[in-house]
């Protein structure tokens, strides 16, 4: 029998690996945000609002499968929000996490933001 031994600092490239981790699974014209959402992801992000402004339609960004996010989701949210108004299109937040509608609700961007309760 065989073992397999991973080290301490190999752990630690495979749980930052993981946390960079960000996608968008389609239901319908609902985009849900799976994995984390933080300035761990923000390449990946970056490149994910770019892909949903090219959807040119009504969206809605569901939260409802995030596993991490910090205020990097906040900047997300306002860069969608400019970048699909600015195309003229219509958005919407659901599932948002308690944690970030405080920091929303904190910065008032919650009175700017569509999100939905």
């Amino acid at each position: 029998m065989r073992w397999l031994q991973i080290s301490s600092d190999a752990m630690s490239v495979l749980w930052a690996g993981m946390m960079n981790q960000l996608e968008c699974r389609f239901d319908g014209n609902q985009c849900i945000l799976v994995g984390a959402l933080s300035f761990d992801s923000a390449a990946e992000s970056e490149k994910l609002i770019a892909r949903l402004v090219e959807r040119e339609e009504s969206l809605s960004v569901s939260f409802a499968e995030i596993t991490h996010v910090d205020s990097a989701a906040t900047a997300f949210m306002v860069e969608l929000y400019r970048q699909v108004s600015l195309a003229g299109g219509q958005l919407s937040f659901v599932d948002v996490p308690a944690p970030l509608l405080s920091v929303l609700a904190m910065t008032r961007l919650d009175t700017v933001l569509p999100i939905a309760t």
